[in-house]
């Protein structure tokens, strides 16, 4: 009798070991599982963080260089400049070789720029104004050109793709009532040609590197 309560006993014994087993192979499982998820959650975090810092550091140096370019920017007005003054003076032969030369020279800057992906801003007279990429400082009334259309140029602005280091400043023609179609209504101008005057008179002797001329780019 002895030896059958010890048997069952043993069979007792080996089935409560099993359970105990399957338990703890089960919550190894888990944790194993958990360990792993774990470990792809945070490889998946350091990627995209290894791809964040990528991206900033091409930003930075794509953009690098706006620094030295804003600083290049008033020595190109101030060749534009002379290029307007030496268009005025065309019939003087010495002048016309002498403005050959700095064209030559603008076209070289502007070949260097554009390899680092820096493009002039258009603003010829007729263009619809567009304040994403102009700056209007003066407005005035104009028979030959549609209201919220440019009328001329002070100066260059420039662009690196669809970032903006610096809008090109133009005059905007209005109708007789002062309406600017560029604007949200219309603006009440007496005096619109002094006012335009008064604008483009500020703003030339804030930037004393201003030409008036139309064909600057």
């Amino acid at each position: 009798m002895g030896w059958i309560i010890a048997a069952l006993m043993g069979l007792v014994a080996a089935a409560a070991l099993a359970m105990v087993w399957r338990k703890h192979r089960r919550d190894v499982l888990r944790l194993r599982q958990a360990s792993d998820e774990k470990v792809r959650e945070l490889g998946s975090e350091h990627r995209r963080r290894l791809d964040r810092l990528r991206r900033e550091h091409d930003r930075e140096l794509a953009t690098a260089h706006h620094p030295l370019v804003r600083d290049l920017l008033p020595a190109l007005d101030s060749l534009d400049e002379a290029l307007s003054f030496l268009d005025e003076k065309e019939d003087d032969p010495g002048i016309e070789e002498l403005g050959q030369g700095l064209q030559l020279a603008r076209s070289a800057v502007d070949e260097v720029l554009k390899r680092h992906g820096v493009e002039s801003i258009s603003a010829q007279p007729g263009q619809p104004f567009d304040p994403e990429i102009h700056e209007a400082i003066a407005r005035a009334e104009h028979t030959d050109f549609e209201p919220g259309t440019i009328t001329r140029q002070f100066r260059s602005g420039y662009r690196q793709g669809d970032r903006v280091l610096r809008s090109a400043m133009v005059e905007v023609a209005v109708d007789h009532d002062g309406f600017d179609s560029s604007s949200d209504g219309a603006v009440e101008d007496d005096e619109p040609d002094s006012e335009a005057s008064e604008i483009s008179e500020a703003s030339e002797s804030e930037s004393p590197n201003v030409s008036d001329d139309p064909r600057r780019r």
